[in-house]
């Protein structure tokens, strides 16, 4: 990534490997897809994700991500084939619903996004 991408970022991106179940919302409650995806970086503004399936852009998705105990909503923002063919790499940003939402998602962030300081 440029260094001119990374001058333009709201938030600090931070390198995390967990575990991440995305499920597909073409409806409430979400469709259950079985697609554990495994993050590749986190922000207050969104996340990486490496997936086995392709997601369209502007998919909503449910992303319960098990070892921080908390469920965020995402809209996938875009989505690379890898280039060994092993799957997808998708740019998720959240989009909580309201502000109670907001303050639970930035609460659980916030030990990554400060771990580097």
């Amino acid at each position: 990534m440029s260094q001119e991408n990374d001058n333009k970022r709201i938030f600090p991106r931070v390198d995390i490997e967990i575990s991440v179940e995305v499920n597909k919302i073409p409806q409430y409650p979400p469709e259950k897809t079985g697609e554990i995806g495994v993050s590749k970086n986190i922000s207050g503004r969104g996340m990486c994700l490496n997936v086995s399936l392709p997601y369209k852009s502007k998919s909503l998705v449910s992303l319960n991500l098990g070892m921080l105990n908390f469920t965020a909503l995402g809209e996938v923002a875009w989505c690379r084939k890898l280039s060994d063919d092993s799957g997808y790499d998708i740019g998720v940003e959240f989009r909580p619903r309201n502000f109670g939402e907001a303050k639970k998602l930035y609460s659980v962030l916030h030990q990554f996004l400060n771990s580097d300081k």
